[in-house]
């Protein structure tokens, strides 16, 4: 299906000119939740990033966030000029956000679990501890 002249489409005019009107509509809908989302994801990455543990999170969350917003500007200016370079880099962006996104997922399911086991430990030494002692306190 052509987008970009309706001469050469193979659907009648007013078809293309509809199809081309909902598409707009919906990159311009969809632009403007992405640069909300990025805009809070850049300011969470901010806020992790006062403390230095933190910083592990937030520094790519403040990167996926400036990728995201790059997407959202890159739909823009395909949608309003046609040119392809830009729905290539929208999709780059937008694929560098998701892959910044699913490491920070794993990592975050890997301290969790990491958290898990070292709370299941220090309550396992604090029950033998306390067995050691034949219940008596200290």
């Amino acid at each position: 299906m052509n987008t970009t002249n309706p001469d050469e489409s193979d659907e009648n005019p007013s078809e293309f000119y509809e199809n081309a009107h909902i598409l707009q509509t919906t990159v311009a809908r969809m632009t403007r939740d992405m640069k909300f989302v990025s805009i809070f994801i850049i300011l969470y990455g901010i806020l992790y990033s006062l403390t230095i543990i933190g910083a592990i999170f937030g520094i790519p969350m403040i990167i996926s966030g400036i990728r995201l917003k790059d997407s959202a500007d890159s739909y823009n200016t395909f949608i309003h000029g046609n040119d392809n370079t830009f729905l290539l880099r929208a999709f780059s962006h937008q694929q560098k956000f998701f892959f910044i996104t699913k490491v920070l997922i794993i990592l975050a399911i890997l301290l969790l679990l990491l958290y898990v086991f070292s709370i299941y430990w220090l309550f396992n030494n604090m029950f033998d501890m306390m067995h050691q002692f034949n219940g008596t306190t200290v």
